[in-house]
């Protein structure tokens, strides 16, 4: 005697079973909230675009107000750390610690929309919890989220339960992914904030963040090779003017002139104290740049007149080297 064919909804809800791992009364839910109009549109088209939305606004903030913010506390322990050292110049950099943040962010983007579905009507949270089922592919977190809740989901006693946990389960798993990326940028941009190369007339004091350790000095005397240029890129012009060391180099021209000193009158008080010193002055080189880019002089030039030409042909040895 031929079988009669199963009820599709009887089929329909040994699937939902096997697959979250629920009781049949929360099955018969579930599919009721999978059913419920508008078929999940909304919540679907949220879970494209609502991410791009929270990721964008969250790189807005941090450009506008966080990056900015840190820099002010940088300049400010840039500013105190040269009044005690004596310092003229000063270098320092920022952004590494932001981008490790970047990349936390856009996994924590993932979990602040889980948070939107938390308070959206229940249909919409099984929308979510299906475009998770049926993409698992390109939605590892939720997939892996949902195969970890429905290995208990035996105790589940509603299908509001099952959305609930779902979705704290992926927050759970995404969090701890971006947990790395976000602790390595603490510790890049404290690192970055409290460290600097501050330029003295006598040395150089090389402040990094390494615990139980002491600054590193190079004297001027100490300066074995000083490459000199003038660099010219799309993004405009700049002097070069490094000093290499037996330990290290470091790009002085680089460095910010501290408050109430002069830029030019700076780099020119340090090259009076290595034209005393027995380091070579040679030519900078880089690939195929022109080392004294007629450009980037005229640049220089004009923003130091008068006397300026002649103070940076004096500075770079044009003409000598």
């Amino acid at each position: 005697m031929a079988q009669r064919p199963q009820d599709p909804i009887e089929e329909e809800l040994d699937e939902i079973q096997d697959i979250f791992g629920v009781n049949r009364e929360v099955a018969e839910e579930i599919r009721l909230n999978f059913d419920q109009p508008p078929k999940g549109w909304f919540a679907h088209q949220l879970s494209i675009w609502g991410f791009f939305i929270i990721m964008v606004g969250g790189f807005g903030v941090g450009w506008r107000w966080i990056w900015p913010y840190f820099e002010r506390l940088q300049d400010t322990h840039a500013a105190e750390q040269a009044t005690q050292i004596g310092a003229i110049l000063v270098g320092n950099d920022f952004g590494f610690g932001m981008l490790a943040w970047l990349f936390g962010w856009i996994f924590s983007a993932g979990a602040v929309l889980a948070l939107v579905y938390l308070v959206l009507p229940l249909n919409k949270r099984f929308s979510r919890v299906h475009d998770a089922m049926m993409s698992s592919d390109s939605q590892p977190f939720g997939a892996g989220a949902l195969n970890a809740v429905a290995e208990h989901a035996s105790s589940v006693t509603s299908s509001d339960e099952f959305a609930r946990r779902w979705l704290l389960e992926y927050i759970r798993r995404v969090l701890r992914i971006a947990s790395l990326p976000i602790a390595v940028g603490v510790v890049l941009i404290w690192a970055e904030l409290t460290s600097g190369d501050y330029i003295t007339e006598e040395e150089v004091v090389i402040d990094r963040f390494i615990p139980f350790t002491e600054n590193k000095i190079l004297p001027w005397s100490t300066a074995e090779l000083v490459e000199l240029g003038c660099n010219q890129t799309d993004d405009g012009a700049s002097l070069v003017y490094k000093v290499v060391f037996p330990t290290r180099s470091v790009r002085i021209s680089s460095a910010d002139p501290v408050k109430g000193t002069d830029y030019l009158a700076s780099l020119e008080a340090i090259d009076e104290r290595l034209r005393a010193s027995n380091a070579e002055f040679v030519r900078w080189e880089w690939l195929k740049r022109d080392p004294l880019n007629p450009k980037c002089l005229r640049s220089f030039y004009g923003e130091y007149e008068p006397g300026g030409k002649a103070r940076i042909d004096r500075l770079l040895r044009v003409g000598q080297l």
